[in-house]
């Protein structure tokens, strides 16, 4: 299969993950299809959902910003599959595998371990493949290796001219 299905496999199972948890935290608050908005926040509050404290501050802000006393059941579950959602983004994806990508597309991004694999010979100045290979290095959080591919490389470093 192709990693690329994988990941869309496996968003589409979070996402489902994501509407069973909000459909499971709206069905177990008490009450009719409207909610009282206070009675809402406090049982979301007192809910096991780990993100209960942004669905909290998403009602709080509709009742103090915009003025709101209710909502209905389908608002409520709006809101809830929206923090999760905003939450799922932010959370690492569950694909098994390694991720490759250039030196480029790694900017501003981290990783746990890294794995640079370096060509015998790159384009660009001496000082432009430090950059480089500083910017590869720096993405690792806990681990870096680097392969470097040609013959006589041993012992000497990537960006070296010689």
């Amino acid at each position: 299969m192709n990693p690329g299905y994988r990941e869309v496999i496996a968003a589409g199972a979070e996402e489902r993950r994501d509407d069973e948890e909000a459909a499971r935290l709206v069905d177990a608050i008490p009450g009719g299809g409207i909610l009282s908005l206070a009675e809402a926040i406090e049982a979301v509050a007192a809910s096991d959902s780990p993100e209960h404290h942004h669905i909290c501050q998403r009602l709080d802000a509709a009742r103090n910003v915009r003025g709101e006393t209710s909502i209905t059941r389908e608002h409520l579950r709006a809101v809830v599959e929206g923090v999760l959602r905003d939450a799922g983004r932010a959370r690492p994806r569950s694909v098994a595998g390694r991720r490759a990508m250039t030196i480029q597309r790694a900017k501003n991004r981290e990783s746990g371990e890294v794995l640079v694999v370096w060509p015998h010979s790159t384009a660009g100045s001496i000082d432009h493949q430090r950059r480089l290979l500083y910017n590869a290095v720096t993405r690792a959080k806990h681990r870096c290796s680097i392969v470097v591919f040609g013959q006589g490389r041993t012992g000497k470093a990537p960006f070296t001219g010689d």
